[in-house]
């Protein structure tokens, strides 16, 4: 009785351990497959994130570092020249026609120099600046020769508006004198950088221009194997969202050529790299000291080149909008500045000078701009502006600036030249500058994050398989397995009922012939009884 007694509970410890067994087997398979659908995500995003922090930052250890300060990429500046067709006519107050002569491209190499680490979260340094011409890129040589709108001499003649009339008669002679005319014949070398003025060289006989220590006059005179000025950048290791952004420019924080505090403001990076991942929903700033402002850009959509996903900025198309057209802009204008919206006057910061940048052929302009001038066609494709975003790591894999320099032209009694003409912003030359990441940096790219984002999908849909197939093949076999244990408990129950009934009918028939028996002696019993 004792061992049979030991085996029944043994037989229930087995079958409860294999109930445990069951759905232990059924439970990790469905955990499992959770967890690879949700963890591995995470593990994933936690092993780029630690990278992506450990590379953005610039010190001397990280990977970005020395991309920052010789970027590898090549820039490339093309110009386009507007070519006057009609300049006889134009002073004649007919209408101005030009044609757009271009490519002319230089390749521009731009180490950092003087990199000092201030110990605060921030360093500086300069950009050198060195153009190299691109024969082979371009439409034609350096000595290709324009007719285009004389800046110098057409900007003296407004600035002598107001002089008494002896004073401007006496200038226009002085103009004939020097062989100055409102439109002149220059090559693309001359026309960027330099060739002798005559305005400028009388001037500096009598006057001492602040920067301007030459005869010569040149749009990028100055620029080549020079810098821009000295950038302090914050280097992310404090606040990586404030990596590569300015902290001051030539030792200020803020900015001193315009009319607001707002309008002064120094924000934003060179272009060169953003913050590791931005959204589509933040503003990204651009400061260029050419321009002499921070450029706003906004998010317009995703885009795919080379095969790496990326979010297009564009440079915002209220940035040259004057105050009326956008308000926050009045501090980029004076109220004797005539300048219709589509422009951001450089008087306060070119010497003076009444020019004026804007889009090529005044995109997103006021259409008087472009109205007044035969041979203009705005247009978003070849003249916006904008960033390409690789969204990780902060980094334009496209870069496309884009802007057009524009002398203002207008009637100036008692000067003879420009008596007769139409008051217009008259275009001299527009030009990109330009940077796209090569085959190098993408194939880097998708073997860094493409191709280990697919084999960790791959890896999560494996153990997300692996969990769906243990736990289905655990829930067979527990199913089978409790079945199994149910049909035999079933044919227990059945033959313990067959057995019931063998002993009912057993114990009926005891019955029967006992009573069969008393009956037989009670007889025996009444004859017995009746002999006597």
């Amino acid at each position: 009785m004792r061992g049979c007694h030991h085996m029944a509970n043994k037989s229930v410890q087995v079958k409860k351990w294999r109930w445990i067994f069951f759905v232990v087997l059924i439970a990790v398979g469905l955990v499992g497959a959770v967890c690879s659908v949700v963890l591995m995500p995470m593990m994933t995003e936690f092993i780029f994130d630690t990278v992506v922090t450990n590379m953005m930052v610039l010190n001397p250890s990280s990977a970005i570092y020395p991309d920052w300060k010789d970027p590898p990429l090549p820039l490339y500046s093309s110009f386009y020249f507007f070519h006057v067709e009609n300049p006889d006519a134009i002073v004649m107050n007919q209408r101005p026609v030009v044609a757009e002569k271009g490519p002319y491209v230089y390749r521009i190499e731009v180490p950092r120099a003087n990199v000092t680490f201030h110990g605060n979260g921030t360093l500086s340094s300069v950009q050198m600046y060195k153009y190299i011409f691109e024969r082979s890129l371009s439409v034609g040589p350096e000595t290709d020769t324009f007719t285009l709108i004389n800046p110098v001499a057409v900007s003296t003649t407004i600035l002598a508006k107001d002089f008494p009339k002896v004073v401007k008669r006496q200038l226009s002679l002085q103009m004939v004198e020097l062989n100055e005319t409102v439109f002149m014949n220059r090559s693309v070398a001359e026309i960027l950088w330099g060739y002798e003025d005559g305005f400028i060289s009388l001037a500096n006989k009598y006057f001492n221009i602040p920067g301007w220590d030459t005869d010569l006059f040149g749009l990028l005179w100055g620029r080549n194997n020079s810098d821009l000025g000295v950038y302090t950048v914050y280097d992310g290791t404090e606040d990586q969202s404030m990596l590569n952004t300015f902290d001051r420019f030539n030792g200020r924080t803020e900015l001193d050529w315009w009319f607001s505090p707002e309008a002064n403001m120094l924000n934003g990076t060179d272009g060169t790299m953003y913050h590791p991942y931005i959204s589509r929903d933040e503003k990204l700033e651009l400061f260029h000291p050419d321009v002499c402002r921070s450029l706003p850009y906004l998010y317009e959509k995703d885009m795919n080149f080379k095969g790496v996903p990326l979010f297009k900025f564009v440079l915002a198309n209220y940035t040259y909008a004057n105050g009326t057209v956008h308000p926050p802009n009045e501090g980029f204008y004076r109220e004797d500045m005539w300048a219709p919206s589509g422009l951001l006057r450089q008087d306060p910061c070119r010497f003076g000078q009444p020019m004026a940048l804007s889009n090529p052929h005044f995109l997103d302009g006021d259409p008087i701009l472009y109205e007044a001038i035969d041979g203009l066609s705005p247009n978003k494709d070849d003249h916006e502006s904008y960033l390409a975003m690789e969204e990780r790591m902060g980094m334009p894999y496209v870069f496309k600036l884009r802007l057009q320099i524009n002398s203002l032209l207008e009637p100036v009694e008692d000067i003879r030249q420009v008596e007769n003409v139409s008051r217009v912003y008259f275009p001299l030359v527009w030009f990109e500058q330009s940077v796209e990441v090569d085959d190098t940096i993408v194939s880097l790219y998708k073997k860094g994050f493409v191709t280990s984002e697919k084999v960790m999908d791959a890896l999560q849909w494996f153990f997300f398989a692996c969990g769906l197939i243990l736990a289905a093949v655990s829930t067979y076999w527990f199913i089978r397995w409790y079945r199994r244990r149910q049909l035999a408990k079933n044919e227990k129950e059945l033959k313990g009922t067959e057995e019931t009934d063998v002993e009912v009918f057993k114990k009926a028939d005891v019955s029967e012939v006992e009573k069969q028996e008393d009956n037989l002696g009670f007889e025996e019993e009444r004859m017995e009884t009746g002999s006597s």
